[in-house]
């Protein structure tokens, strides 16, 4: 394992390696010019989520979290920090390649009237908050909070940036802190990415949202038998996720890895990095 960017790429240039993962967003444009190399590019079920613990103020007041929802520039977070490898996210956690994706909710943007708006409603004409974010929690995710904290001051929400330290995040901050940075790689079904993180006995429900309507709904969805029914319900529950659970997801990340130019065979899935992880059992080498 090569833990460092740097060398990792030297390694795959200078061909002590054959292929790496996790080509970091700001490389992968010269890599891309590499004639040693060649990038595989999986748009994904990857994404990124600032979740909010739906227990604590001022996070329990649904227009609280609607003028957050509106205050961040996803396009310029995916644009800028992810060197446009990704697509913008609607704050739920079902990607565009699922089957099961809903496309008829209406994407969110930024806009900071209506961010002022919800404020405004929620009896404020200013917010301040803290978000607490660290690299291993994604790559971007400082950054994400910094250009998070620019764009939401026209709309009066002052955003501190809390850097965390990388060792003891998962087990100190995340799901502790009431507003955080966090990731998921996805799952390979939307019930099962509804289980683990948004059903209220979920052991990752990095909200600790409750909400009996979806918790109902998702348990008759695994009775039916009927693929197009269980869609419709699956439509359902993404629509209640954008709508009231105390989440930003604001971007899908594309996973990106790289080979050397003589590895053939090796082709993107969806679910994972690396071919879903089994780029050993699929890629050969061209003398």
């Amino acid at each position: 394992m090569i833990n460092d960017m740097t060398a990792r790429v030297s390694a795959l240039q200078g061909g002590s390696v054959h292929i790496i993962n996790g080509v970091d967003y700001k490389i992968a444009p010269l890599l891309k010019k590499d004639p040693r190399a060649y990038l595989v590019v999986t748009e994904g079920k990857q994404h990124f989520s600032l979740p909010m613990d739906a227990t604590k103020e001022p996070f329990n007041n649904p227009d609280i979290v609607l003028a957050l929802k509106h205050a961040l520039d996803r396009k310029q977070m995916v644009d800028l920090l992810m060197a446009g490898y990704g697509r913008v996210g609607n704050d739920h956690p079902i990607a565009a390649s699922d089957p099961n994706f809903n496309p008829n909710i209406e994407q969110r943007a930024y806009d900071p009237d209506k961010a002022r708006f919800h404020l405004k409603k929620a009896g404020k004409s200013e917010l301040t908050l803290e978000l607490h974010a660290a690299p291993v929690a994604f790559e971007q995710a400082v950054s994400t909070a910094e250009l998070f904290a620019q764009s939401a001051k026209p709309a009066g929400i002052t955003v501190g940036v809390k850097r965390e330290p990388d060792d003891g995040y998962w087990a100190e901050v995340w799901m502790k802190k009431p507003w955080v940075a966090s990731f998921w790689a996805g799952r390979p079904s939307a019930s099962m990415m509804f289980s683990s993180v948004y059903a209220s006995g979920a052991p990752w429900n990095e909200t600790h949202w409750k909400n009996e309507d979806f918790d109902r709904k998702l348990a008759e969805s695994r009775s039916f038998a009927d693929p197009a029914k269980r869609r419709e319900v699956y439509f359902e529950l993404q629509q209640t996720i954008h709508d009231t659970c105390p989440t930003i997801i604001p971007a899908f990340a594309s996973w990106v890895d790289a080979a050397r130019a003589e590895v053939k065979g090796f082709t993107p899935n969806p679910n994972f990095l690396l071919s879903d992880h089994r780029v050993a059992e699929r890629v050969w080498l061209e003398a």
